[in-house]
C-alpha cells in the first residue's frame, strides 16, 4: 500500500508553540481534512486543492494559506512529493508577532484558500522552514533567529490575527445544515446514506449529489473526516490506536490506518510518537476530546 515516506513534527516554543510539519508522500492525494488554525503550506509539486468553492491550482513552490475549519482535499500528480507546513492559530500568531516586535498588518483577504504565487514569498517561507527544522533536529540555534523573523514577517502579511474564527461550516441551506449536523453529531455510529436521506425526506441519490454540489464533498467523505479528527485527538491525548479507531467509528485499527495516511500523511503510530512528548498540546487534545 502507498504511504507517506517520512514525517517530522515539532513546535517552536520561541514562537509560542507554533506547529511545524514536513511530510514526504508516496500518495497522490490527501483526503478531506481540516485544521483548527491557519495552515501555511508549500508543495514541492503542482497541486490542486478542492474545497466547497471549487478547485484551486497551486504551482510548485507557491505558498498557500488555508483558513481555519475549511474542509479541503489535495491532489498532486506525482509519485512522490513533499509538503512543508506551519499551523498557526490567530492567538499564536498574535503572540509570536509580539515576541518578534513586529506590528501586524491589516490583512483584508479572508477567503478560505489564498494563494501567494510570488516566487519570493514561497522561497523565503521554505528557507525559514528548513532552517528551523535543522535547528530542531540538531539542537543548534544557528540561523534560527533570522528564520523566525522571516517567518513572522510572512505571518504578519497574510494572517488576519484579529479575525474571530468560525467554529465550523457556515451553511445557508437549512436542509444541508441539518445534514451536516447529523454527520457532525452521529459520525461515530454507522449512518448509511439511506438513513441520512430518510431523516431529511430526500432520495439518497439526490442527497449525495446535493451535498457534493453545495458542500464540496460527499456525505461519506465528511463522515470519515469527522471520524479521523476524533481519532486524531484521542491519539494525541494518549489513547491506544485500536481504542481510538473503535471509539471514532472505524471497523478496526487497519481501517483507521488506511484513512489516516490518506488524510494526514503519517501513520497513526507515527503520529502518536510525534505528539507523545508534546507538552504544548491544547487541553482538548490532552483530554482526548475536542471542545
Amino acid at each position: 500500500m502507498s504511504k507517506s515516506v517520512s514525517s517530522w513534527y515539532w513546535r517552536d516554543p520561541w514562537l509560542s508553540g507554533m506547529q511545524f510539519t514536513l511530510t514526504e508522500y508516496r500518495v497522490e492525494r490527501q483526503d478531506p481534512h481540516r485544521h483548527f488554525g491557519y495552515s501555511l503550506t508549500v508543495y514541492s509539486e503542482n497541486a490542486r486543492i478542492r474545497t466547497r468553492h471549487g478547485v484551486c491550482t497551486v504551482p510548485a513552490g507557491s505558498l498557500v494559506r488555508v483558513a481555519p475549519n475549511v474542509w479541503h482535499a489535495v491532489e498532486v500528480l506525482a509519485d512522490t512529493w513533499q509538503e512543508r507546513g506551519v499551523f498557526c492559530s490567530t492567538a499564536v500568531a498574535r503572540s509570536a508577532l509580539e515576541v518578534a516586535l513586529i506590528e501586524p498588518r491589516d490583512v483584508q483577504d479572508r477567503t478560505d484558500i489564498c494563494l501567494y504565487p510570488s516566487d519570493a514569498i514561497g522561497v523565503h517561507f521554505a528557507a525559514a522552514h528548513r532552517a528551523l527544522l535543522q535547528a530542531h533536529m540538531c539542537g543548534s540555534e544557528a540561523n534560527s533567529t533570522e528564520a523566525r523573523f522571516v517567518l513572522c514577517g510572512i505571518i504578519a502579511d497574510i494572517i488576519p490575527i484579529d479575525e474571530a474564527v468560525r467554529s465550523d461550516l457556515a451553511i445557508d441551506d437549512p436542509m444541508l445544515a441539518s445534514l451536516y449536523q447529523i454527520i457532525s453529531s452521529d459520525f461515530r455510529s454507522p449512518i448509511p446514506l439511506d438513513a441520512m436521506a430518510g431523516r431529511l425526506g430526500w432520495h439518497p441519490v439526490y442527497l449525495h449529489r446535493r451535498c457534493k454540489q453545495i458542500l464540496g464533498f460527499t456525505p461519506r467523505e465528511l463522515v470519515v473526516g469527522h471520524r479521523l479528527e476524533y481519532a486524531r485527538d484521542l491519539i494525541a491525548g494518549g489513547a491506544e490506536i485500536v481504542d481510538a479507531a473503535v471509539r471514532a467509528g472505524f471497523f478496526d485499527e487497519a481501517h483507521l490506518h488506511r484513512n489516516f495516511i490518506l488524510a494526514y500523511g503519517p501513520r497513526p503510530g507515527q503520529y502518536k510518537s510525534l505528539v507523545w512528548h508534546d507538552q504544548l498540546q491544547p487541553s482538548a487534545a490532552r483530554n482526548g476530546t475536542r471542545s
